[in-house]
Parts: C-alpha cells; sequence; structure tokens
C-alpha cells in the first residue's frame, strides 16, 4: 500500500501544523535579517555622518591654520615696517633739533649752498 494511504487523519494535521511552523520560522528570520540589515544601514550612517563632521572640522581647522599663519607673517611685515619708519622720523626730528639748537642756542645762520658757492675769499 502506499503510504498516503496508510496516514491517519491526524498525521495530516500534524503536516499542515508543521507547514505552517515552518512558514511562521521563516517568516520570523525574514523580519530578524530585515531588522539586522536596518540597524546596520542606520549605524552605517551615522558612522558616515560622524566622518563627514570630522573631515569637515579638519579642513576648517586648516584653513584657520593657515589665514592665522598669513596673518602672523602680515603682522612680522608691518612691525618691521613700522620700526623703520620710526628709526627715519627719530633722525628727521634730531635734524630738526640740531638745526633748531644751531639758529636759537648758537646764533648760527641758515645758509644758502647758491649764496656760498659766489662768494669768493680775498685777502685784503
Amino acid at each position: 500500500m502506499n503510504q498516503m494511504e496508510k496516514k491517519k487523519p491526524e498525521d495530516k494535521s500534524l503536516e499542515t501544523k508543521e507547514a505552517a511552523l515552518s512558514v511562521f520560522a521563516s517568516r520570523e528570520a525574514e523580519k530578524e535579517r530585515k531588522k539586522a540589515t536596518a540597524g546596520f544601514l542606520s549605524a552605517l550612517a551615522v558612522v558616515t555622518v560622524l566622518l563627514m563632521i570630522a573631515v569637515f572640522t579638519a579642513v576648517r581647522l586648516n584653513e584657520t591654520v593657515v589665514t592665522v599663519f598669513k596673518l602672523k607673517n602680515e603682522i612680522e611685515t608691518l612691525e618691521k615696517q613700522k620700526s623703520d619708519l620710526e628709526s627715519e622720523l627719530e633722525k628727521k626730528n634730531d635734524m630738526v633739533a640740531f638745526e633748531q639748537y644751531a639758529l636759537n642756542e648758537l646764533g648760527m645762520l641758515k645758509g644758502n649752498n647758491s649764496s656760498t658757492e659766489d662768494r669768493e675769499d680775498k685777502i685784503e
């Protein structure tokens, strides 16, 4: 006889229960895989955003460092220029003070180069 014919009606209900359980188990496994995939993708998205923030921060920091370096160089150049101009001003102030001392204190006269060239030394 055939095995199908030998099966009792109770056996058929067990087969349908087993089939239903296997379908239910496969659906549960698929749900778990979807949850795991969704969790992995979420974690990947968070890590990607964090890496983007880190790269952006590093780039901004680098730009700021370059700007600070340029500004420091400009400050050094301007300080040197200031020092040179102060020295030049001191020289001019010294010459003015020297001229004022010669005119006021010593009674010297401010002369012209043209008038001294026209004069000749004469012996009398």
